[in-house]
């Protein structure tokens, strides 16, 4: 078991040397991430109330369920209901942690939309969840900021 085991490494770690399969940082989103690289967000602007040309968007007041293809959308209560959030990804840069409106300003669920990027959850000490495009969490805790994935990515 232990020479299939290290086998399947090697053979795994030649194919990232050779560019088969790539190895991004941002692979492991959630795993990898440090309360450092959490705290990190809060040296950035908003996604709400940043400059759309930075990745920025605007606070919706719909409270509808529904969220359209390329965003991710984020409520501030369970079961997504209570005001709407809505961010562009293709407006997004990927791979970094951001506060999603503010400081100690709390949402409570979600649903990734990205076609193909991934999207992590959290406060400022913890990753509370992964999804992967076309999850939906109706409670995955109480989050102040998101990181969005790099093109192509899934949740481990």
């Amino acid at each position: 078991m232990r020479t299939a085991l290290a086998a399947a490494g090697g053979i795994a770690a030649g194919l990232i040397s050779m560019g088969v399969i790539s190895a991004s940082a941002d692979s492991s989103l959630g795993e990898a991430d440090t309360s450092k690289d959490l705290a990190a967000a809060e040296a950035l602007p908003p996604l709400l109330t940043a400059d759309p040309a930075e990745g920025g968007s605007e606070l919706g007041l719909l409270s509808t369920e529904s969220c359209a293809d390329g965003k991710g959308c984020f409520w501030r209560q369970n079961d997504f209901q209570g005001t709407k959030a809505v961010v562009d990804g293709n407006q997004q840069t990927c791979c970094q942690w951001r506060l999603l409106s503010g400081w100690d300003d709390f949402w409570r669920s979600s649903k990734n939309r990205y076609h193909n990027r991934k999207l992590a959850l959290g406060d400022e000490n913890n990753v509370l969840t992964c999804m992967d495009p076309g999850e939906n969490r109706a409670n995955p805790g109480v989050f102040d900021r998101v990181k969005i994935g790099s093109v192509g990515s899934t949740c481990p």
